[in-house]
């Protein structure tokens, strides 16, 4: 039996290094099912690996729930440091699920358990789940809630930062949690140093399956900042693993990642393709990051509707979501309903940004920005036109073309014509009623600025004058469609 056990978990390791999940958690089953009730480390550190491969890459969360739930009680309390690894198991597996205060209780739990028995590893390893729960758990803007956060995150990188490369290649999840955390606050350039560790320690120790996911994670990183082309080299890299490996987990989240870059550079059919092959790949799950992939690109193709459709399906800004993936989820939300007529929604919605990001004013300000503006625009275009029906979103690339803020325009039935003309986009403005009066072609009428407006009212305009002005109406209203 021990030449068996020998075997299979040799292939374990072969099928894991060459990022095969599937092949790996069978092999894993079966030394499990060889080792005796009383062989409890061993079974222990099995049902550990297999229950991770469940939870995280084979997407088998109710067996591994099963799993750990049975080893525990077969444990009992004889064995803390032991139950402790099962704990934060079942930790990472309620964190799958969404439930994310479970799962940073559980976390808790694990890293004190672990602590007492001297095992620094794991409890870097618990302290980093805990600290990924936990930011994804703050869904209000507390100052004092998001400081508790942060410090927890601050604790786990000091925790991983203390072990040596050895120590971490025993538990490589420790270093991934991590780079979540911080990637997911915005602290992308701690999340990028986290990845560049992983990367080595993985390829060091040969450990393939989570080298694909660091590679993965420091794609999701470059793409974040801007830089596309590093952004796109290691993510079609960790896809092509994922194809070869059959690494479902892995190619889901390159194709979300390649979905972003591609409607970064305007390539809206492939920026589709790959988020309906990551909705596809784990279908409506808490976490998803295709119910925010999928309606940007049919927002950016021109499928308002389609997009609805896909925030209907995946529940709008899903819970279950990332802090920052929140906010992309809360921008793309507002969008939609602006390109939809419903004004009121999107401003409630961009009024929830701040919670939903938990807060934070770095990193991810961006998006919650973008989503704020877009409705105090469009609250401004309805109030110059009247009303809400009257207000439309304009599209050009798939994204939204935003009305000067904060300027006086013309009204949209031409009353009030010493008002100023909107400054360009990017113009310092001039004082208010500064600039020099201009005439009118062909009729000598006076124009903005002019000392008799009421004049210029009771005349009749010229055509060309008449489709100035409604040309100027239309991009007051934002009702004119690139």
């Amino acid at each position: 039996m021990e030449r068996r056990l020998e075997l299979l978990g040799a292939q374990a390791n072969a099928h894991a290094s060459a990022g095969q999940a599937v092949e790996a958690r069978d092999a894993l089953r079966g030394s499990l099912a060889l080792l005796p009730p009383d062989a409890a480390a061993e079974r222990v550190a099995v049902a550990a690996a297999l229950a991770e491969l469940q939870a995280l890459w084979t997407q088998e969360p109710d067996d591994a729930r099963r799993l750990i739930e049975s080893e525990r009680a077969s444990l009992g309390d004889a064995a803390p440091a032991l139950s402790a690894a099962l704990t934060l198991v079942l930790a990472r597996e309620r964190a799958v699920h969404a439930d994310h205060a479970a799962a940073e209780a559980l976390a808790e739990e694990a890293r004190f358990a672990a602590r007492a028995g001297g095992d620094a590893a794991l409890e870097a390893e618990a302290a980093a789940v805990a600290a990924d729960a936990a930011h994804c758990r703050l869904r209000e803007d507390d100052a004092a809630a998001r400081a508790a956060v942060d410090a927890k995150i601050a604790n786990a990188a000091a925790l991983v930062g203390l072990l040596p490369d050895a120590r971490v290649a025993e538990r490589m999840q420790m270093a991934l949690w991590l780079g979540a955390a911080h990637c997911f606050t915005g602290d992308f350039a701690a999340a990028r140093a986290v990845a560049e560790r992983g990367i080595r320690v993985a390829r060091g120790s040969a450990q393939g399956l989570h080298a694909a996911s660091f590679v993965n994670l420091r794609g999701w990183i470059d793409g974040e900042r801007g830089r596309l082309d590093a952004a796109e080299a290691d993510l079609d890299q960790a896809l092509e693993s994922a194809v070869v490996s059959g690494n479902v987990q892995v190619a889901y989240w390159a194709h979300v990642a390649l979905s972003r870059t591609a409607l970064a550079r305007g390539r809206v059919d492939d920026a589709l393709a790959h988020a309906q092959a990551a909705a596809h790949g784990l279908g409506v799950i808490e976490y998803s990051q295709a119910g925010y992939a999928v309606p940007d690109s049919r927002l950016a193709a021109g499928d308002v509707h389609g997009a609805r459709e896909a925030l209907d399906t995946f529940g709008w800004v899903n819970p279950g979501l990332w802090t920052l993936d929140r906010l992309k989820a809360v921008e793309i939300a507002v969008r939609v309903l602006l390109a939809l007529g419903r004004l009121e929604e999107a401003e409630d919605w961009a009024r929830r940004a701040p919670a939903e990001g938990g807060g934070r004013r770095t990193g991810v300000s961006s998006a919650r920005d973008r989503a704020g503006a877009s409705a105090r625009a469009t609250g401004a275009g309805r109030r110059r036109c009247g009303g809400p029906d009257r207000s439309r979103r304009s599209f050009r690339r798939g994204g939204w073309r935003r009305p000067s803020l904060g300027r006086p325009v013309s009204h949209p039935r031409g009353r009030g014509a010493g008002r100023r003309r909107p400054a360009r986009r990017g113009a310092r403005p001039s004082a208010p009623g500064g600039g020099r009066p201009r005439r009118s072609r062909g009729r000598g009428l006076p124009g903005r600025g002019a000392s008799d407006p009421a004049a210029a009212r009771r005349a009749p305009p010229s055509r060309r004058d008449a489709n100035a002005r409604r040309r100027r109406r239309r991009r007051a209203c934002g009702a004119d469609r690139a």
